[in-house]
C-alpha cells in the first residue's frame, strides 16, 4: 500500500463499494435515497482516503486532509462559480434545446428554502461529503503529479463513472436509465463521457482553491441539485428528459473550454505555487508515497 498508493486506494474503494452495492440494491433493496445510497460513498472513497493517508503519512497526513474540509478562505468569485455557474449554464442549454422561452416559468413561492433543504441533504447524504475525500482529497493529487492534470483528471473521471456501475444494473431507472439492459448501457455511456469531462473542470476549480474539498464538495452539490432547479424553473412534465440530452454535451463543451484556456495545464502551476515548492517535501504533503 505504502509502495503503490493510487493503486491501493482504487482497489479499496473499489472493492468496499462494489460490495455494499450489492448489499444494499442487490440483496436488501434498500432505497437509492437513504442509508443504502448514503453509506456507498462514505465506506468507499471516503474511508479508503483516510485509511490510504494514514499509512502513506501517519496522523499528521490525517489532519492535514481534514483541514481540507473547511478551507473556505478562497476568492468570492469560485463560490459564484460553484453554487451559480453550472445551474445557469443547464438552464441556457435547455432553452436553447428548447428553442424558446415559453417554457421558462417563475418558480413557485418558498422555492428558496425549499432548494437550500434539498442541497444541504444532497451535500451531507447525497454523494459529495463522502466521495470528494477521495476522489479530489487523495487521488487527484497523486495523478497530477505522475501523469499530468489533464490525463490524471481524465482518467480519475472514467474511475469515478464506472464506480457507479452496479448503480445502473440494480437501482431501476438511475439517472434517468431505462430499464432494458441495452438502453441502460447506453445512457450509462453518457454517463460515462460527461462525468469524464467533468472532472477536467473539478480539477481546474480544485487548482484555483488550494486544493480545497469544501469548494469541490459544493460543486459536486451543485451538479447533482440541478435536477431540482430544472423541476423549479421549466414547465412540462419531461424535465429530467431535457437534462439527460444536455449535460453530457454540456460538460464536453465546458471541458474542452477549460483545456483551451489553460493549455491543457488546468492551473496546476498554480496550484503548486501555492501548496509550496515542488519537490519531495510537496510529494510528502499531499500524503504519498516519497521514496
Amino acid at each position: 500500500m505504502r509502495d503503490h498508493p493510487l493503486t491501493g486506494y482504487f482497489l479499496m474503494t473499489f472493492t468496499l463499494s462494489w460490495c455494499w452495492m450489492a448489499l444494499a440494491f442487490g440483496v436488501l433493496r434498500l432505497p437509492m435515497m437513504g442509508v443504502g445510497g448514503t453509506l456507498g460513498p462514505l465506506i468507499g472513497p471516503c474511508l479508503s482516503a483516510f485509511v490510504m493517508t494514514a499509512v502513506t503519512q501517519g496522523r499528521a497526513g490525517v489532519l492535514r486532509l481534514l483541514r481540507r474540509f473547511v478551507l473556505w478562505r478562497v476568492s468570492p468569485l469560485w463560490y459564484v462559480a460553484v453554487l451559480l455557474g453550472w445551474p445557469l449554464l443547464v438552464v441556457a442549454a435547455v432553452l436553447a434545446h428548447a428553442g424558446t422561452l415559453d417554457v421558462l416559468r417563475a418558480p413557485a413561492l418558498g422555492f428558496g428554502l425549499t432548494y437550500l433543504g434539498a442541497f444541504a441533504h444532497i451535500l451531507v447524504l447525497g454523494g459529495p461529503l463522502g466521495e470528494e475525500p477521495g476522489w479530489r482529497g487523495f487521488a487527484l493529487p497523486g495523478l497530477q503529479e505522475r501523469i499530468g492534470p489533464l490525463l490524471g483528471s481524465l482518467l480519475l473521471g472514467a474511475l469515478h463513472a464506472i464506480w457507479h456501475l452496479p448503480v445502473f444494473l440494480l437501482v431501476p431507472g438511475y439517472n434517468g436509465s431505462p430499464t432494458d439492459l441495452p438502453g441502460m448501457l447506453v445512457v450509462f455511456a453518457w454517463f460515462t463521457a460527461g462525468v469524464t469531462a467533468g472532472a477536467v473542470t473539478f480539477t481546474w476549480l480544485f487548482n484555483n482553491t488550494r486544493g480545497s474539498l469544501l469548494i469541490a464538495m459544493l460543486h459536486h452539490a451543485t451538479a447533482n441539485c440541478v435536477g431540482f432547479v430544472m423541476q423549479g424553473f421549466f414547465a412540462g412534465a419531461d424535465v429530467l428528459g431535457a437534462l439527460g440530452q444536455v449535460r453530457a454535451p454540456l460538460q464536453i463543451a465546458l471541458a474542452l473550454v477549460v483545456i483551451a484556456a489553460t493549455r491543457g495545464r488546468l492551473s496546476y502551476g498554480r496550484h503548486r505555487r501555492e501548496i509550496g515548492a515542488p519537490g519531495t517535501d510537496d510529494r510528502r504533503s499531499e500524503g504519498y508515497a516519497a521514496r
